[in-house]
Protein backbone atom coordinates (compact mmCIF):
# COMPACT_ATOMS: atom_id res chain seq x y z
CA UNK A 1 0.00 0.00 0.00
CA UNK A 2 1.02 3.68 -0.79
CA UNK A 3 2.95 5.87 2.06
CA UNK A 4 1.16 8.58 3.85
CA UNK A 5 0.55 11.68 0.98
CA UNK A 6 1.06 9.82 -1.58
CA UNK A 7 -2.10 9.45 -4.09
CA UNK A 8 -3.82 5.68 -3.65
CA UNK A 9 -2.69 3.28 -7.10
CA UNK A 10 -5.99 2.32 -8.37
CA UNK A 11 -5.34 -1.38 -7.52
CA UNK A 12 -5.19 -0.63 -3.20
CA UNK A 13 -8.57 1.38 -3.94
CA UNK A 14 -9.67 -1.98 -5.86
CA UNK A 15 -8.69 -4.37 -3.02
CA UNK A 16 -9.90 -2.19 0.06
CA UNK A 17 -13.15 -2.18 -1.79
CA UNK A 18 -13.36 -5.68 -2.54
CA UNK A 19 -12.28 -6.37 1.28
CA UNK A 20 -15.01 -3.88 2.34
CA UNK A 21 -17.47 -5.35 0.35
CA UNK A 22 -16.50 -9.18 1.83
CA UNK A 23 -16.97 -7.59 5.17
CA UNK A 24 -20.46 -6.20 4.68
CA UNK A 25 -21.63 -9.39 2.84
CA UNK A 26 -20.28 -11.55 6.20
CA UNK A 27 -22.71 -9.58 7.54
CA UNK A 28 -25.48 -11.52 6.36
CA UNK A 29 -23.84 -14.78 8.25
CA UNK A 30 -24.65 -14.80 11.80
CA UNK A 31 -24.46 -17.71 14.23
CA UNK A 32 -26.45 -16.69 18.09
CA UNK A 33 -24.12 -16.56 20.86
CA UNK A 34 -26.16 -19.51 22.76
CA UNK A 35 -25.91 -17.66 26.36
CA UNK A 36 -27.65 -14.49 25.10
CA UNK A 37 -28.87 -14.87 22.18
CA UNK A 38 -29.72 -10.87 21.37
CA UNK A 39 -25.62 -11.11 20.51
CA UNK A 40 -24.69 -13.32 17.56
CA UNK A 41 -20.95 -14.20 16.01
CA UNK A 42 -20.30 -12.85 12.47
CA UNK A 43 -16.62 -12.84 10.45
CA UNK A 44 -17.25 -8.73 9.70
CA UNK A 45 -14.14 -7.92 11.43
CA UNK A 46 -11.82 -10.50 9.64
CA UNK A 47 -11.94 -8.15 6.14
CA UNK A 48 -11.37 -5.19 8.25
CA UNK A 49 -7.74 -6.84 9.98
CA UNK A 50 -6.56 -7.19 6.55
CA UNK A 51 -7.44 -3.89 5.61
CA UNK A 52 -5.71 -2.58 8.67
CA UNK A 53 -2.79 -4.30 8.59
CA UNK A 54 -2.11 -2.81 4.52
CA UNK A 55 -3.14 0.47 5.64
CA UNK A 56 -4.91 2.04 8.48
CA UNK A 57 -5.70 5.09 6.35
CA UNK A 58 -8.03 2.69 3.97
CA UNK A 59 -9.19 1.33 7.47
CA UNK A 60 -10.29 4.20 8.98
CA UNK A 61 -12.23 5.41 5.93
CA UNK A 62 -13.46 1.98 5.85
CA UNK A 63 -15.28 2.15 8.94
CA UNK A 64 -18.27 4.37 7.97
CA UNK A 65 -18.77 2.56 4.41
CA UNK A 66 -19.23 -0.95 6.31
CA UNK A 67 -21.38 1.02 8.78
CA UNK A 68 -23.53 2.26 5.87
CA UNK A 69 -24.23 -0.86 4.52
CA UNK A 70 -24.51 -2.77 7.78
CA UNK A 71 -27.12 0.28 8.65
CA UNK A 72 -28.36 -0.26 5.15
CA UNK A 73 -28.98 -4.06 5.68
CA UNK A 74 -30.39 -3.96 9.05
CA UNK A 75 -32.09 -0.80 9.10
CA UNK A 76 -30.69 -0.10 12.68
CA UNK A 77 -28.22 2.39 13.11
CA UNK A 78 -27.54 1.97 16.67
CA UNK A 79 -26.77 -1.72 16.61
CA UNK A 80 -24.56 -1.03 13.49
CA UNK A 81 -22.76 1.68 15.84
CA UNK A 82 -21.95 -0.87 18.25
CA UNK A 83 -21.11 -2.95 15.79
CA UNK A 84 -18.19 -0.71 13.97
CA UNK A 85 -17.17 0.56 17.40
CA UNK A 86 -17.13 -3.36 18.60
CA UNK A 87 -14.52 -3.97 15.60
CA UNK A 88 -12.63 -0.81 15.65
CA UNK A 89 -11.41 -1.96 19.54
CA UNK A 90 -10.91 -5.40 18.16
CA UNK A 91 -8.32 -4.50 14.84
CA UNK A 92 -6.65 -0.84 15.68
CA UNK A 93 -4.91 -2.84 18.44
CA UNK A 94 -3.76 -5.99 16.47
CA UNK A 95 -2.74 -3.65 13.47
CA UNK A 96 -0.91 -1.66 15.94
CA UNK A 97 1.45 -4.43 17.44
CA UNK A 98 1.94 -5.93 14.15
CA UNK A 99 2.92 -3.75 11.65
CA UNK A 100 6.00 -4.41 10.01
CA UNK A 101 6.46 -6.99 12.86
CA UNK A 102 4.09 -10.02 12.42
CA UNK A 103 7.12 -12.05 12.07
CA UNK A 104 7.96 -11.74 15.39
CA UNK A 105 5.33 -14.13 17.83
CA UNK A 106 5.45 -11.30 20.80
CA UNK A 107 3.82 -8.68 19.19
CA UNK A 108 1.29 -11.17 17.81
CA UNK A 109 0.50 -12.07 21.16
CA UNK A 110 0.45 -8.86 22.49
CA UNK A 111 -2.15 -7.41 19.77
CA UNK A 112 -4.53 -10.29 20.20
CA UNK A 113 -4.54 -9.36 23.91
CA UNK A 114 -4.86 -5.98 23.01
CA UNK A 115 -7.76 -6.58 21.04
CA UNK A 116 -9.41 -9.05 23.59
CA UNK A 117 -8.78 -6.40 26.50
CA UNK A 118 -9.83 -2.99 23.77
CA UNK A 119 -12.92 -4.83 22.75
CA UNK A 120 -14.23 -6.22 25.83
CA UNK A 121 -13.31 -3.30 28.23
CA UNK A 122 -14.99 -0.54 25.65
CA UNK A 123 -17.86 -2.68 24.71
CA UNK A 124 -18.66 -2.71 28.70
CA UNK A 125 -18.60 0.51 28.72
CA UNK A 126 -20.45 1.48 25.46
CA UNK A 127 -23.13 -1.44 26.59
CA UNK A 128 -23.54 0.26 29.86
CA UNK A 129 -24.92 3.51 28.63
CA UNK A 130 -26.81 2.38 25.69
CA UNK A 131 -28.12 -1.11 26.57
CA UNK A 132 -30.63 0.60 29.13
CA UNK A 133 -31.91 2.90 26.45
CA UNK A 134 -32.64 0.30 24.13
CA UNK A 135 -34.06 -1.52 26.31
CA UNK A 136 -36.50 1.04 26.48
CA UNK A 137 -36.78 1.89 23.00
CA UNK A 138 -37.63 -1.57 22.36
CA UNK A 139 -39.72 -2.29 25.09
CA UNK A 140 -37.51 -4.82 26.94
CA UNK A 141 -37.64 -2.44 30.22
CA UNK A 142 -40.38 0.43 30.72
CA UNK A 143 -38.31 2.39 33.03
CA UNK A 144 -34.72 3.39 32.67
CA UNK A 145 -33.58 1.61 36.35
CA UNK A 146 -35.06 -1.64 34.92
CA UNK A 147 -33.08 -1.12 31.96
CA UNK A 148 -29.64 -0.39 34.05
CA UNK A 149 -30.58 -3.76 36.12
CA UNK A 150 -30.74 -5.81 32.55
CA UNK A 151 -27.21 -4.24 31.93
CA UNK A 152 -26.01 -6.14 34.92
CA UNK A 153 -27.56 -9.37 34.65
CA UNK A 154 -26.32 -9.40 30.61
CA UNK A 155 -22.88 -7.88 31.63
CA UNK A 156 -21.30 -11.13 32.17
CA UNK A 157 -22.69 -12.75 28.65
CA UNK A 158 -21.84 -9.59 27.17
CA UNK A 159 -18.10 -9.29 28.53
CA UNK A 160 -18.08 -13.47 27.48
CA UNK A 161 -19.19 -12.83 24.41
CA UNK A 162 -17.10 -10.14 23.33
CA UNK A 163 -13.85 -12.16 24.38
CA UNK A 164 -14.62 -14.70 22.42
CA UNK A 165 -15.19 -12.02 19.32
CA UNK A 166 -12.28 -10.33 19.74
CA UNK A 167 -10.00 -13.85 20.22
CA UNK A 168 -11.87 -15.05 16.89
CA UNK A 169 -11.31 -11.87 14.68
CA UNK A 170 -7.50 -11.44 15.88
CA UNK A 171 -6.28 -14.93 15.38
CA UNK A 172 -8.39 -15.67 12.23
CA UNK A 173 -7.74 -11.91 11.12
CA UNK A 174 -4.02 -12.53 11.55
CA UNK A 175 -3.81 -16.37 9.95
CA UNK A 176 -5.76 -14.62 7.01
CA UNK A 177 -2.75 -12.36 6.53
CA UNK A 178 -0.17 -14.74 6.96
CA UNK A 179 -2.10 -17.18 4.54
CA UNK A 180 -2.27 -14.14 1.87
CA UNK A 181 1.53 -13.27 2.79
CA UNK A 182 3.21 -16.71 2.07
CA UNK A 183 1.15 -17.17 -0.96
CA UNK A 184 2.39 -13.69 -2.61
CA UNK A 185 -1.33 -11.09 -2.54
CA UNK A 186 0.01 -9.37 0.57
CA UNK A 187 3.84 -8.04 1.14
Amino acid sequence: MSWPGKSPRPSEVFITAMLVSLSIALHFFKIPYPLMTALKFDLVGIPLVIIAYLSLRYFFVSLPVVWLGITALSQDWIGASMKILAEATTVLPLALAISGRIEKKIYVGIGIVASIVSRTVTMMIANYFVLPRWALLVGWASTLEEGYKLVFVTMPYIVSFNVIMAALVSLVGYLSIKILRKAGFMP
